[in-house]
């Protein structure tokens, strides 16, 4: 898109359209001004990883942005001046002493307004942990989990898969609810970050606090996980399973427990993990695994007194690297 053309895209029409491309897809087609900053912001991944091209490119386009959401900005301001100008000379002109009400009118009115209960912050149980897998620009996804505490503290654990030795996130903070309930405020030293809140699930918004709105918007959603207690009997259970310095653990897919795990005598699962994470991984990267595991009688003590229990492998069915494909096979 040549210069001309994307001012006239952006002040005309105020959307923004690059050739940042993901599996032949538009990363960012379509969308305001506003959403394409937030996102280029939220998902930029660190600038060692990209081509040169790339980096220019991206870049360019964000600069491009920036101006041309700042001169936007400067005419909306300018507009809204000269209406205020407008609406206070209206109303000098035809300003008058409102008649009081009576008592009976106040309790009339009074009578007919209603508290809305039905917000997600009063309706939903919102607290929990929640998980899904985030659109990124140059990585199959990024596996993000974000917790919110019934004290309003939440914490964000981004994992850029297939990322290298630096391809994680770690965010703490505070949140909030917006005034009408419906989304929460993520809030750190690091940035803020929007979530609309459903029936078991966040979902992104840009930072206006609307829905993103490009072809990857279901990517944006994360499933709230469960915390009921599970059952193992000997059936195969698909979950993700992490091994690292002082770590051996399993997470069935779609619950909030985690718990120790107990490698087979011969250290088979550990083997083959280490073959499919590779030298270069980030630590502690977890695999999708399918395991036969029962409760273990081993006693919770040390490293494993931090987790949900123990569980002992019984057998391995497959182990697998986290992909956008397997992934969405899941229950997160």
């Amino acid at each position: 898109m040549g210069v001309n053309a994307l001012i006239i895209s952006l002040l005309q029409k105020k959307y923004y359209k690059t050739r940042l491309i993901h599996k032949n897809k538009y990363l960012f087609e379509n969308v305001t001004i506003d959403e394409f900053l937030y996102m280029f912001k939220r998902f930029k991944v660190r600038s060692e990883q990209l081509t040169s091209d790339f980096r220019l490119r991206t870049k360019f386009f964000y600069e491009k942005a920036l101006y041309y959401k700042n001169t936007l900005i400067y005419i909306n301001i300018m507009r809204k001046t000269h209406f205020l100008v407008l609406l206070v000379m209206f109303a000098l002109l035809g300003c008058k002493e409102s008649p009081q009400k009576t008592d009976q009118e106040k309790v009339d009115s009074a009578s007919t307004e209603v508290v809305d209960s039905h917000t997600s912050e009063i309706s939903l149980d919102w607290n929990g942990v929640y998980r899904g897998l985030l659109p990124c620009s140059d990585c199959p996804g990024i596996l993000t989990t974000v917790t919110l505490n019934d004290d309003k503290t939440y914490r964000v654990y981004d994992l850029f898969l297939e990322s290298g030795e630096y391809g994680s996130y770690d965010d703490e903070g505070t949140f909030s609810f917006s005034e009408d309930g419906e989304n929460v405020i993520l809030s750190s030293d690091n940035g803020t970050t929007i979530y609309a809140v459903g029936e078991n699930k966040l979902i992104m918004q840009n930072s206006n606090g609307r829905e993103i709105s490009s072809e990857l918007a279901e990517s944006y959603k994360l499933t709230r996980l469960s915390d009921e207690e599970l059952t193992f009997t000997d059936a195969p259970i698909e979950g993700y399973v992490t091994f690292g310095h002082e770590v051996s653990t399993f997470a069935p897919c779609g619950s909030s427990k985690v718990y120790w795990l107990n490698d087979l005598p011969d250290g088979k699962l550990n083997e083959m993990y280490e073959e499919k994470i590779g030298e270069n991984s980030t630590p502690y990267t977890p695999l999708i695994a399918q395991l036969v595991v029962k409760i273990s009688e081993s006693k919770q003590e040390g490293f494993s007194e931090q987790y949900d229990g123990i569980v002992d492998v019984v057998e391995i069915k497959s182990v697998e690297t986290i992909t956008e494909e397997n992934y969405l096979g899941t229950r997160n």
